[in-house]
């Protein structure tokens, strides 16, 4: 399918794969627990109880689901921060990847 068969929302270089995974996200030295709700080549979006500001630099690892899927570890930078801590307790986090780590 080409770029000009899709809807405006998926007209991006990657296609976003929904999922629902448990994630870990590390920064200046502290562990937070995280959901991946979908993926790109480019990047991902994760909800979580904690705010980040725009452009931190997060080290993030999707654990292994089988013995058929390796865990997922990269760096990335947070690009976009959604969320009111009035209304919800958690903060959609747009994160752009960097570095895919082995």
């Amino acid at each position: 399918m080409s770029t000009a068969d899709r809807s405006y929302q998926e007209k991006r270089d990657f296609i976003r794969m929904k999922v629902s995974s448990a994630m870990t996200i590390l920064h200046a030295g502290n562990e937070y627990q995280a959901t991946c709700r979908d993926l790109s080549g480019a990047g991902l979006l994760a909800e979580c109880e904690q705010a980040f500001n725009l452009g931190d630099e997060l080290e993030i690892i999707i654990a292994q689901q089988g013995e058929t899927h390796m865990p997922f570890n990269a760096i990335v930078e947070v690009t976009r921060v959604d969320g009111d801590p009035e209304e919800s307790d958690n903060y959609t986090l747009g994160l752009s990847i960097k570095t895919i780590k082995n």
